[in-house]
């Protein structure tokens, strides 16, 4: 009952903060009334239908639990008394929001019922997937049969349709794409596991019969259970991504930024973290304290392959996603997907030179002990394994975008770019600061007597401070030779009215100027407004807001007062 309430309370409070950040056009006493009202209203109806599926779902159990052993009939009391609170509160509930949507048709354009769509579909959803997990590993013989899985998927099955049938006729479809978005993410997800799994099982049993090891029949269990996420994930992904995302949402922004995070970034480094482990064996097995057997020392291998495979297949597949969006040129989607892909390179790489640096101190704080020993020689490897794989990803990718700013002011300008730089100098300067405070108090507890071996306890913040703050200083550099790009502080211009000129037109504007930019389209069919006309004629102008508009003795400049 805890989780119940927790979502309720969560709900509430997210339509809450959604509602208060709305525009002040809606922002009357009555209008904000009406929106608690909503909120509290749909947050009784979601814990409402919670209680009896919960209810329902626990007295079906015990009727399906045939070959089970018969529990206490008892514990039916509590399922019993939500069915008794719940069903006539939830029917109470359900017929007043029908009433209230069929009187006021803006009901159902609310955000208080788009919230409440998303939240009780994508709760449905999860509850509903674990339980067909269940279900299926029971029916392939990877786990017993359990009737409480079977009512739960039975029950919680009818929630998420009917939940379903009324989010596809909600008016405001463009807000339900989060839903969406997250349907697919869950089916992506149990999918992948289920892909990676089945391949994982397969190499295994592969490897062992090659080996001699333990017989084939020994993974019979570990296949069907990745098969049953395979086949419960693709069902769900191929649901929500393939026949409804793909047809509604693709022109979206949250599509796209979905498409970069879940899927290409993901996807990639699931990559480099498996890349990373396969190669590290390797290196191991060759130059390092290998196990004795090969069996033992790449044991890893199998589930290290399917990693590779499917987190090359998520990464391919979202970037042909992108692909018509890239057409169209250089888009805040292609500078988003590179600086990702530069963050995952550079972390990786990052971590493998601190590594490097620790092993370094600690060989000469080892007191009495025999240098370039076994671990060490590993822990050499390692750094070694991250420097291979994240630092060609890194290095490709940031000298094509460098190209890029040495040429474009656009690119420079980017809020992509400026996110990535500041997000590397602070978190870097950030990471620096408080290993450098470690270091001092490591150095001063050394000068008062309180440890014996001064490099041992600070080579792990040591190596911090040298690698991330040398980031850190990069980037900074980084960051002021873009800035004899950006628009120059001086100009005096903060606010620019565009009469006659199109959004596009005006983003550039506002991008190469730095000022906020306004568009007013034009009744007439007067000559639209050009970029490059625009921005000459702002050329020497200190005035902090002007108009520009086209006139037939060409483009003009009116000065506004502050």
């Amino acid at each position: 009952m805890t989780s119940i309430f927790l979502l309720v309370a969560v709900a509430v409070g997210v339509g809450l903060f959604v509602t208060l950040r709305r525009p002040s056009v809606e922002g009357t006493a009555e209008q904000v009334g009406s929106t608690i009202r909503r909120l509290f209203q749909y947050a009784l109806l979601f814990g409402a239908v919670i209680l009896v599926a919960s209810g329902l779902s626990s007295v079906l159990g015990e009727a399906l639990s045939i070959n089970e052993i018969a529990g206490d009939r008892g514990s039916l009391a509590l399922p019993l008394a939500y069915l008794a609170v719940g069903l006539p509160a939830g029917l109470w509930l359900a017929a007043w929001v029908r009433r209230q949507h069929a009187r006021q048709p803006l009901e159902a354009q609310s955000v208080a019922w788009t919230l409440y769509l998303t939240v009780a579909s994508f709760t449905s959803l999860i509850v509903l997937v674990v339980a067909a997990l269940r279900v299926l590993e029971g029916a392939l013989g990877a786990e017993s049969y359990s009737g409480d899985a079977l009512a739960r998927m039975i029950v919680w099955f009818g929630v998420w349709f009917g939940h379903w049938v009324l989010t596809s006729r909600a008016p405001r479809q463009q807000s339900l794409v989060w839903h969406r978005l997250a349907g697919s993410a869950t089916g992506l997800v149990v999918g992948a596991v289920g892909l990676g799994n089945t391949i994982a099982s397969g190499l295994r049993q592969l490897f062992d019969q090659m080996s001699g090891g333990l017989a084939a029949a020994n993974y019979s269990w570990t296949w069907r259970n990745a098969v049953a996420w395979l086949v419960v994930g693709g069902l769900v992904w191929g649901w929500y991504w393939l026949f409804h995302t793909l047809r509604k949402d693709v022109t979206s922004r949250p599509f796209q930024g979905y498409v970069v995070i879940v899927g290409v970034l993901s996807g990639l480094i699931t990559a480099l973290v498996a890349t990373s482990g396969l190669l590290y064996d390797v290196l191991v097995w060759f130059l390092g304290d290998a196990e004795s057997s090969a069996w033992k020392q790449f044991e890893s291998a199998p589930g290290g392959v399917a990693a590779l495979v499917t987190g090359l297949w998520v990464w391919w597949y979202h970037r042909t996603v992108l692909a018509p969006v890239r057409s169209q040129g250089r888009l805040e989607v292609d500078r988003v997907y590179d600086y990702l892909v530069e963050a995952a390179g550079l972390v990786t790489s990052a971590t493998g030179a601190t590594i490097l640096l620790v092993a370094f101190f600690d060989t000469f704080s080892r007191q009495g002990e025999v240098a370039g020993s076994a671990s060490g020689i590993n822990l050499v490897l390692a750094a070694v394994t991250a420097f291979l794989v994240g630092l060609p990803v890194w290095g490709v990718v940031w000298r094509r975008t460098q190209r890029l700013a040495a040429t474009s002011s656009e690119e420079t300008n980017a809020v992509s770019r400026r996110a990535y730089l500041f997000l590397l100098m602070g978190a870097g300067g950030t990471t620096a600061l408080i290993s450098l405070i470690s270091v001092f108090f490591s150095v001063f507890q050394s000068l008062l007597g309180e440890t014996s071996n001064l490099l041992r306890d600070i080579r792990i913040p040591l190596a911090l401070v040298i690698t991330v703050g040398s980031l850190a200083v990069y980037h900074w550099m980084v960051f002021r030779k873009d800035r004899l790009t950006f628009p120059p502080e001086s100009s005096g211009i903060r606010s620019i009215m565009l009469v006659g000129a199109t959004e596009e037109v005006g983003k550039a504007v506002a991008r190469q100027t730095g000022a906020k930019v306004q568009t007013v389209q034009r009744a007439d069919d007067a000559v639209a407004l050009e970029f490059d006309d625009i921005i000459g004629v702002l050329n020497g102008h200190a005035s902090e807001r002007v108009l520009v508009v086209g006139t037939s003795a060409g483009t003009q400049v009116v000065p506004l007062r502050s």
